[in-house]
């Protein structure tokens, strides 16, 4: 007789409904049981065969009748073809003049089987380097080369497929552009709307602009720079750093031992809210936490259907103002709705720089309002 197996990996030696047994006589078949493999894998072809199986009757033949051959690969040989396994990069985005590195991880797989792992993946993006603009966006991030982890590359059939990395304007250089040719708004002193021409027009900052009262409309901080500030409500004063590293900004308590490494929470979506208008869906960020430090990356903005409130004062609600080294301060507000969503208010102004202001309403929400970031279901950023 003649025997034989063929199966698609599923990560296990289980011959089960995949042996072909030939007696050679005519109207004779016979059936079988706990047949195994030598090997699970793939890469193992030539020279994997069966190992174990027990015959049974079958239609017309009688497995008294029939002897086995030898469970060799010449004799009763297994071919197991690979599996069909999808890497696909995740979307991303950045900042004009921001670098991006990959660390390998940013991927989402399909088709791995028994609990098997990927360690990482090769990505790359003609949008990486800082000098990528924005005319040519959204750039392709390519994977290749899934590598680590517990799975075995041979045992699927690999299908890579492209993610988007988008290129964002630089708010910094437009916001210093617009203020020597355009006045700015912004709450006076007293609560009431101003506009005039502001003293330091290309101060990466948030606070007054010299000489003229008005709440600059910039970004907390520029690319590739790290400042400190402190950040203080009616129940404690934190001095913090907030920093860019690629596509992930940073809130760190300073002063403060490191309390162990970042561990990831989870997606946060992001929405942006201006005066009236419905809330806008910024994309998905994955946060992460420590004792001392936040963090905000890009995750792509894909599945997001989390339905926001309108903005307001929240189930809990703490107002805070963020002073920098230089003396300019912010007056905002972080409150976290009955249903999870993070609500952080500032004044009018267009500058600011979304994630920055969601860290920092973030670690008020969870100093000063003991919120634990993995109950939130959505972040809205609100300027009225």
């Amino acid at each position: 007789m003649q025997l034989s197996a063929t199966k698609t990996y599923d990560g296990t030696t289980d011959l089960t409904g995949a042996v072909t047994l030939a007696t050679g006589i005519a109207g004779e078949s016979l059936s079988y049981t706990g047949a195994t493999a030598l090997s699970r894998n793939a890469t193992d072809n030539a020279t994997n065969c069966i190992n174990a199986i027990t015959l049974a009757d079958g239609a017309g033949g009688q497995a008294g009748n029939y002897r086995l051959p030898a469970l060799t690969h010449d004799d009763a040989p297994v071919t197991i073809t690979p599996a069909a396994l999808t890497v696909t990069a995740k979307d991303a985005a950045k900042t004009y003049g921001q670098t991006v590195t990959f660390g390998g991880t940013e991927f989402t797989s399909a088709g791995l089987l028994n609990g098997e792992t990927i360690g990482s993946v090769t990505l790359a993006s003609a949008g990486a380097s800082a000098a990528a603009g924005v005319t040519g966006s959204p750039y392709a991030i390519t994977a290749s080369n899934a590598d680590g982890g517990t799975f075995t590359a041979g045992n699927y059939a690999i299908t890579y497929q492209d993610g988007k990395l988008t290129v964002r304007a630089n708010s910094q250089g437009e916001a210093a552009e617009a203020a020597v040719s355009s006045p700015q708004r912004g709450m006076n002193g007293t609560g009431q709307e101003s506009e005039g021409t502001p003293g330091a027009s290309s101060t990466p900052s948030l606070g007054p602009g010299a000489g003229s009262g008005n709440i600059v409309a910039a970004s907390v901080i520029a690319p590739h720079t790290t400042i400190g500030a402190v950040l203080a409500t009616t129940t404690f004063s934190t001095p913090v750093t907030l920093s860019a590293t690629g596509t992930t900004m940073t809130l760190s308590v300073a002063g403060t031992t490191a309390s162990g490494p970042m561990t990831e929470v989870g997606a946060l979506p992001i929405f942006t809210q201006n005066g009236g208008a419905p809330p806008a869906l910024q994309g998905n960020f994955l946060v992460r936490e420590s004792g001392s430090a936040l963090s905000l990356t890009p995750a792509g903005a894909a599945g997001v259907t989390v339905p926001l409130p309108a903005a307001g004062a929240g189930e809990k609600s703490a107002p805070f103002t963020l002073t920098q080294e230089n003396g300019l301060t912010l007056q905002m507000t972080a409150s976290v709705t009955a249903d999870g969503v993070l609500v952080v208010s500032a004044p009018d102004t267009a500058g600011v720089d979304v994630q920055q202001a969601i860290l920092i309403g973030a670690q008020v929400a969870r100093q000063a309002l003991r919120v634990e970031l993995s109950s939130l279901n959505a972040a809205l950023f609100v300027s009225n």
